[in-house]
């Protein structure tokens, strides 16, 4: 079994980095992502999606510039399944999609999506008791 560590720390969620990606700071956003590979991340999760409108423009963007550090891969991360999708044609093989649950709806309308780009997904299996 391989484990694999994904960074956590670009999320919108966080007012700070909120703010980082709604000024397009992209110098201090990339120290943030060299430090987390640096601690052994593989993939950084990038998560845009209280910039709301800007949500997928941003991810795509901020994304690309993360591809360009050497190792960094993209864990997308949006509650919105047609985000993921979009995260999975930009990012292809170098993406973990995070998360989709274990429902008929996601596993029938984004898994085969995102499989089609030849990016990974993370499942959330659920107790159906």
């Amino acid at each position: 079994m391989r484990t694999i560590v994904i960074g956590e720390r670009l999320n919108s969620s966080n007012r700070k980095i909120r703010s980082l990606l709604e000024s397009g700071d992209m110098k201090t956003l990339i120290e943030i992502v060299d430090a987390q590979i640096a601690a052994g991340a593989e993939y950084i999760d990038l998560n845009t999606s209280l910039l709301m409108e800007k949500e997928l423009e941003t991810l795509v963007s901020t994304g690309r510039e993360i591809m360009k550090r050497p190792g960094a891969k993209i864990s997308v991360d949006s509650p919105d399944p047609g985000v993921l999708i979009e995260g999975a044609r930009a990012f292809g093989t170098d993406c973990i999609v995070n998360s989709i649950t274990c429902d008929d709806e996601p596993l029938a309308g984004v898994l085969p999506a995102v499989s089609s780009c030849g990016s990974s997904v993370i499942v959330l299996l659920k107790d159906i008791n």
